[in-house]
């Protein structure tokens, strides 16, 4: 599948992030793997492209370098002001 630009930029972003975090906290490849529950090859790929892989695996990862919850409260939208927006104008919708 042929990702927009943007969405493929930001994938790529995404994974580099995920490399930089491993080696600040000097974690090697095999370490986050194993703690991951995956291979050495699938945490290469989400290094390069985390759309690669499964979802499930690169959440695995970014718990392994503490980023889980983070990304939890990232999507949350009770936590932004656009996503308090749009929750309560679709709850003023279904009144």
């Amino acid at each position: 599948m042929k990702l927009h630009p943007k969405t493929d930029r930001i994938m790529r972003k995404v994974g580099d992030d995920i490399r930089t975090w491993r080696l600040a906290q000097r974690l090697t490849a095999t370490s986050v793997a194993d703690r991951a529950g995956i291979t050495r090859v699938t945490l290469r790929a989400i290094e390069r492209n985390p759309g690669t892989a499964s979802f499930e695996n690169v959440m695995s990862v970014l718990a392994v370098l503490g980023l889980d919850e983070a990304v939890g409260a990232a999507v949350d939208p009770t936590l932004s002001i656009r996503g308090q927006t749009i929750l309560t104008a679709a709850a003023r919708k279904e009144i």
